[in-house]
């Protein structure tokens, strides 16, 4: 232990033979890539290294070892997951290109459309739908926030989205809006 905490490399060696094998074992067996059984190993005994006068007993580096290395493992099955359920949407998204870049074309002009008309809302009306539809505030926190009976904000949410839904509907934009959550919904469903 001496040899390990004043950096001794032949110590360090002593400690990488009795571990590398039997720690590459316990990775692979959680991960099943060798590969990345034998990363996940090296970066564990660098971090040993790195922390190596932390330990008193080889028990300890013992545990860190195998804690490090379980730790990265199921890190590493995490982000496997997360990269596989992006693959799998990229690989729907493909199949179905041409109606996934037409819906979000379409949706995104839609919002770009709705944006422009909430800024066209009177200031009341603007800020109180933007705190609450924008930034996600509930009601009595913006009544408090802008001095304003409860009430008063509901009316104003009340009137700003009548006021949205009859220039959406004067332009066809809800129709457009409606067909589009109804063909994902129909798909999704």
């Amino acid at each position: 232990m001496d040899g390990v905490n004043m950096g001794d490399s032949k110590a360090f060696s002593r400690i990488y033979h009795t571990y590398y094998r039997p720690l590459c074992y316990f990775a692979f067996s959680l991960t099943r890539d060798r590969v990345q059984a034998e990363d996940i190993v090296s970066e564990s005994l660098s971090k040993l290294w790195q922390r190596r006068n932390a330990f008193d007993h080889e028990k300890q580096i013992k545990a860190f070892l195998y804690t490090t290395v379980r730790n990265a493992s199921l890190n590493f099955l995490k982000s496997l997951q997360i990269r596989t359920q992006v693959h799998e949407q990229l690989l729907y998204k493909a199949e179905h290109k041409d109606d996934y870049v037409i819906t979000e074309i379409i949706k995104a002009q839609l919002l770009n459309y709705i944006y422009d008309e909430v800024e066209k809302l009177p200031d009341r009306l603007r800020v109180v739908f933007e705190k609450i539809f924008i930034e996600g505030r509930s009601t009595s926190e913006i009544a408090e926030e802008l001095d304003m009976p409860v009430q008063s904000v509901r009316n104003a949410k009340t009137r700003s989205l009548a006021i949205l839904r009859q220039t959406l509907q004067k332009h066809g934009a809800l129709t457009i809006f409606m067909s589009l959550a109804i063909r994902s919904l129909l798909k999704n469903g």
